[in-house]
Order: C-alpha cells, then sequence, then structure tokens
C-alpha cells in the first residue's frame, strides 16, 4: 500500500473564513473523492505547501478541514512537530487569533489594523520558532503538490508527484499577475527529473509544459479532468423559473458563455459575433448571458466597452456575474447553445460541464479543447469573428442540428471521469514510488 500526502489547501478554507471554491479546489476535492477509495492507496491530506504565507495555520486548517468537514473524517499528516507542549499551545493560540482577525466583519481604524497584524507577526514568529518543519521518511511514501511547488520541509527521500493545470501565465506574461507568475515560476524551478513526476490534465498540457520546462514527456502522465457529478439535465419548472427571475431571463431564449473576464477568454469577439447574428436574425429576441467571476478576471473593462459600442446590444448581453452549482446547471440545461470561443486553455472544463448538462456546444479548435470537445460540438477557430458567428447562426437557424448536438453533448461527456482520472494519478504514484524503491536498493 502507498501511503500519499495529497495536498489540498486550495481547497480548505482559512480560519473564520467562507469557503471559496475555486476551480482548482473543485479538481483536489473530486481527485480526493476517488483516491481515497483506492484499496492500493493509504491517502492522508496535508498543507503547508511551497510559498505558503503562514504554513502552521495552512496545516492546522487541512487537519481540522480533515476531521470535521470530510465524511467519513480522514488522517491529516502534520507540515511541522512542536518541540513541546508549549509549541503546541503556541500554535493553538496563533490559529484562533488567526480565526478571530478573519470573522471580524467590522471596520477598523488602519492604526487597529496594524497593531493586528504586528500581534499576529508577532505570534506567528513565536510558533514557529516553537516547532520543527517537515515530515520524515517514516511517515509517507509520497508527496502531491496539487497546485503549488513541494514545501521546502519535504524530505529530499520522498518521491513528488506536482500537478501541471496550465503553463498559459508564462506564455502571456504581461496578462497576469506577480503573483500568479511567481507562483508557477516556482513550481517549474522545483521540479527534479530524476526525483519527480507530473501529471497533466490534457495531452495539449503536457506537451506544452514539456516544450516550455524541457521535462521529460515519459515523466508526465495525462489524467483529463471530469465535470463533477452534479451537473445534470435540470426539468425542475420551479427552478427554472427562480433562475429565470434571479438573472432577468424572462421567458426568453439566452446563449450561455462561462468564463472568467480574461483576455484569451475571447468575450469581446464574442459580443461582437452576437451582434452580427442578431442583425441576421432580427425575429430572434433572445440573449447572451456571461456567467463568471468579475473579481476573478482583468478584462472587465473590454468587455463592457464592446457591449456599449453598439446601441442595438443595450438589454441583449446579461452579465450574470459568478453563480451556484445549482443555477449554473440550471442555465446549461436551458440554453439554446454554449458558446466557448476561448483562445488558449489547460482543458475546458466549462464545455464537459455543458455537455454532461445536455446543452449543443460551439467552442473553439484550438490548444485542448479538440480533445474534450472531440466530434460532438461546432469548432471554430476562435479569431475568426465571422466564423463564430455563422456557428452561431447556424444552430439559432436550425433546430434540427440543436437536437441533434444536444444528444451528442452527454455521450461525449460520458468518455470522462473522476475515476478514470485518479487511477491515472494512482499510476503515477506508482511510478514514482517504484522507482525511489529501486534506486534506494542500489545503494
Amino acid at each position: 500500500m502507498i501511503r500519499v500526502a495529497y495536498e489540498v489547501s486550495f481547497a480548505v478554507p482559512q480560519p473564520g473564513m467562507q469557503p471559496v471554491m475555486t476551480g482548482v479546489g473543485r479538481v483536489i476535492q473530486e481527485l480526493l473523492r476517488c483516491l481515497r477509495v483506492d484499496p492500493n492507496l493509504d491517502l492522508r491530506v496535508t498543507g503547508g505547501f511551497g510559498g505558503d504565507w503562514n504554513p502552521m495555520i495552512t496545516s492546522l486548517s487541512v487537519e481540522k478541514w480533515a476531521a470535521s468537514v470530510l465524511t467519513p473524517p480522514i488522517k491529516a499528516v502534520k507540515g511541522y512537530r512542536a518541540h513541546s507542549r508549549v509549541g503546541e499551545r503556541a500554535a493553538g493560540v496563533l490559529y484562533r487569533f488567526q480565526e478571530r482577525a478573519n470573522r471580524t466583519g467590522k471596520k477598523v481604524s488602519s492604526t487597529r489594523r496594524k497593531l493586528r497584524t504586528l500581534r499576529l507577526a508577532a505570534l506567528r514568529r513565536i510558533a514557529h520558532s516553537s516547532v520543527d518543519w517537515g515530515v520524515g521518511r517514516e511517515d509517507i511514501d509520497v508527496f502531491h503538490s496539487t497546485f503549488r511547488s513541494p514545501p521546502d520541509w519535504l524530505s529530499p527521500a520522498v518521491p513528488r508527484v506536482i500537478t501541471i493545470h496550465d503553463v498559459i501565465p508564462l506564455r502571456f506574461k504581461a496578462e497576469y499577475d506577480a503573483i500568479t507568475l511567481g507562483t508557477l515560476e516556482s513550481v517549474i524551478a522545483s521540479l527534479n527529473p530524476k526525483r519527480d513526476f507530473v501529471t497533466a490534465v490534457s495531452q495539449y498540457t503536457k506537451e506544452d509544459f514539456c516544450d516550455l520546462s524541457g521535462f521529460p514527456a515519459e515523466r508526465v502522465i495525462v489524467a483529463p479532468l471530469s465535470a463533477g457529478d452534479r451537473f445534470r439535465p435540470v426539468t425542475s419548472e420551479s427552478l427554472f423559473a427562480e433562475v429565470r427571475g434571479r438573472y432577468k431571463l424572462a421567458d426568453k431564449p439566452f446563449l450561455l458563455s462561462v468564463s472568467n473576464p480574461q483576455p484569451r477568454k475571447n468575450i469581446p469577439l464574442l459580443i461582437r459575433s452576437f451582434y452580427g447574428v442578431l442583425r441576421r436574425l432580427p425575429s430572434w429576441d433572445g440573449n447572451l448571458v456571461l456567467v463568471g467571476n468579475v473579481k476573478a478576471g482583468f478584462g472587465v473593462k473590454a468587455i463592457q466597452e464592446e457591449i456599449e459600442k453598439e446601441p442595438g446590444l443595450r438589454g441583449r448581453v446579461i452579465w450574470a456575474g459568478g453563480v451556484s452549482d445549482e443555477h449554473l446547471c440550471c442555465l446549461y440545461s436551458a440554453c439554446e447553445a454554449f458558446l466557448f470561443p476561448s483562445t488558449l486553455e489547460g482543458f475546458g472544463l466549462p464545455v464537459l460541464e455543458a455537455m454532461q448538462c445536455g446543452a449543443p456546444v460551439v467552442c473553439s479548435n484550438t490548444s485542448s479543447l479538440p480533445e474534450v470537445a472531440g466530434d460532438a460540438a461546432i469548432m471554430v477557430n476562435p479569431k475568426d469573428e465571422a466564423a463564430v458567428a455563422n456557428a452561431i447562426f447556424d444552430l439559432l437557424s436550425n433546430p434540427a442540428r440543436r437536437r441533434e448536438l444536444a444528444a451528442l453533448s452527454p455521450r461525449r461527456a460520458a468518455k470522462f471521469s473522476w475515476k478514470a482520472s485518479a487511477e491515472k494519478v494512482a499510476e503515477a504514484y506508482g511510478m514514482a514510488v517504484k522507482l525511489e524503491r529501486e534506486a534506494q536498493g542500489g545503494r
């Protein structure tokens, strides 16, 4: 049995804060659900990843999450060992102080905020000086870093598996902030081609990563993602009514696009293509619905400017912002078509989610998207505005084609599963441990 330390920090909220699930967090949780029932694995969770602002608090947060949130509970691997009971108490005080600081909703003066920051820094220093960092060879057989670089405290004797979701920020550095770039750069800098194995979410991501990093392709395992079980066709009329009222959709038909407002998501071109379709189909009275977290993107201004350019678009583009999974399933199920003209994707999970809900799909023919959509979608050049508009026009004016694609979508989505993805990840664990044991035996 392989003892695995599975890094879950991106799925675990900081103390006192409400959970906010990111795409990476979703992947971590779905894989955890499947990996923990693998009879060949003894899976534990851990926190305190490389570059963490406060690894002690993260480690404690993971312990509490594993014991009280996961069902059934799961063992956690501590990222540190206290020198004494004083050290353990110091860690507990630090955690509780951070929890209170995060929970307070009151506005405080800058002076009080600075004092609170100084107290936290002092407590952090005391607590950190009272522990030794790291886990030893006797605790685990392999460490799985799911987003950031593996922690510095990890024993050199422990083999590592690192997940690469994409390397897009390194291809378009001007479009990303320093933290995002620094995180990815540190991951790649930390890799050791003689020690590590990598899992990539698509064949495209594997090839792009190997090309950029020079990492040996034979040590990269492709573990494709899948849509969660919650993404299924919705038939509840009351839920449809709730969603239509919430996002002011009335009873009109609508097209749907789901992505955070980043330049590579290509939303301004989609809006221009949509306007072209409206001019060709003046009798169609539907709208374009945009779903995405405005705070998670940096292309908001360009999208707003595109909407304001044409008077005919006012009221026809509905920016729904971030929505719950329940409402998103409803939107996927009710849309005339799902549109995803992204120029570059590591995987493209919204396409699979839409397909699993039975939506006809129009998506780009670039990067990883052909791997995801196969022959079950209309695929277009995302830089060709006319091609995107023609694909939308053809679907709206051809109900039979919409029905055909709607039938193909769930069949395509069924080719992907989290169980299959977890099996590939487990394969990487086995390869990493096997090579390490062979190396130990040869010494």
